[in-house]
């Protein structure tokens, strides 16, 4: 019963670990494309007003 348990906590701990690496990743490159767009945003807003 109690090596069960152990067991069943192990498997909770490795696939938690497994999926916050996933998520971490997931915002990572959420951040990253959402940053990269206010960044092209601002680029164009001041090419804009540069030219005109």
């Amino acid at each position: 019963r109690q090596a069960h348990d152990l067991f069943l906590k192990r498997c909770l701990k490795a696939s938690f670990s497994v999926l916050s690496q996933i998520y971490a990743k997931m915002w990572k490159a959420i951040f990253t494309k959402f940053f990269l767009l206010l960044e092209t945003k601002r680029l164009f807003h001041n090419l804009w007003f540069t030219v005109f």
